[in-house]
């Protein structure tokens, strides 16, 4: 059996306006698990299809002339889909390394992010393939890219042990559904946050990001300051949501937990920690 185990991430920039995008990872951990099998067995989380599996199966498929039908595939994530939270670059990813390795392929670490990257967009799970999302499950770290051309333009060192609150709630948002076109302001706002991306300054590039993402998805356009007001620490938009975070130092986390349950209590909170 192969596993390969990736973490989380949180947006630092999300790349659906100007197509890129910049993610920091977390330490929970998730499994992929691949196996030979009598028949194809693809097992994807309760909450989940397989759609994406298939995805990633037939591009390797075709760009290696395979024909893949004894193998099980399973997804073993503690996070929900359709909230933000990963799950396709953490799916895609991972099913692509393990096919590299059960097959003896010989992928680059870059034509496996930019093959799950491109399996996801052909499923319609991602709008712009999120390579900054992959890099940042898969390896750990601060990275800045272009989804775009599917190219890394900086990976920032990051010298803090940072604890992570995801804060999920019970809604979620299709990509279907998603906004994907930003008048001038919110692209010059966004641009800002690009920039202070580059520069390796993650707390402003959050607060921007999330001043302008969740005016179109989140139902309480102000949760993000009302938390944030309440907690220490610094407070995102995760993805195109509706799940936000704290960034916050380990010695804040029961105060934060115990604010987020007095005033925020419709999410369900999930504890990690940035991986760098």
């Amino acid at each position: 059996m192969i596993e390969i185990r990736l973490g989380g991430a949180v947006t630092v920039l999300n790349g659906i306006a100007l197509g890129k995008g910049s993610a920091i990872g977390t330490k929970l951990q998730h499994t992929i698990r691949l196996s030979t099998s009598d028949m194809l067995d693809l097992v994807p989380n309760q909450e989940n299809n397989d759609t994406l599996l298939k995805a990633c199966l037939q591009l390797i498929e075709d760009k290696y002339d395979l024909s893949i039908d004894n193998i099980r595939i399973e997804t073993d994530l503690d996070f929900p889909p359709a909230k933000g939270m990963k799950t396709s670059s953490i799916v895609s990813t991972g099913v692509i390394a393990g096919l590299n390795q059960m097959f003896n392929l010989e992928m680059t670490i870059n034509q496996i992010i930019s093959s799950g990257a491109t399996a996801s967009i052909n499923q319609g799970v991602s709008i712009t393939g999120a390579i900054d999302d992959a890099y940042a499950t898969y390896l750990g770290g601060f990275y800045v890219t272009d989804n775009l051309k599917q190219e890394v333009l900086a990976k920032h060192l990051l010298d803090v042990n940072r604890a992570v609150l995801f804060l999920i709630p019970n809604s979620s948002n299709p990509k279907s559904t998603i906004q994907t076109e930003f008048d001038y302001i919110d692209q010059y706002i966004l641009k800002q946050a690009y920039q202070a991306a580059l520069d390796g300054n993650w707390q402003e590039a959050i607060r921007k990001n999330s001043r302008v993402y969740g005016q179109y998805y989140l139902d309480d356009v102000d949760i993000i300051n009302e938390i944030e007001d309440h907690t220490r620490g610094t407070t995102g938009l995760n993805g195109a949501g509706p799940s936000c975070f704290i960034i916050c130092d380990h010695e804040n986390i029961n105060h934060n937990t115990q604010q987020l349950a007095e005033y925020f209590d419709s999410f369900d909170i999930i504890e990690s920690a940035l991986r760098f």
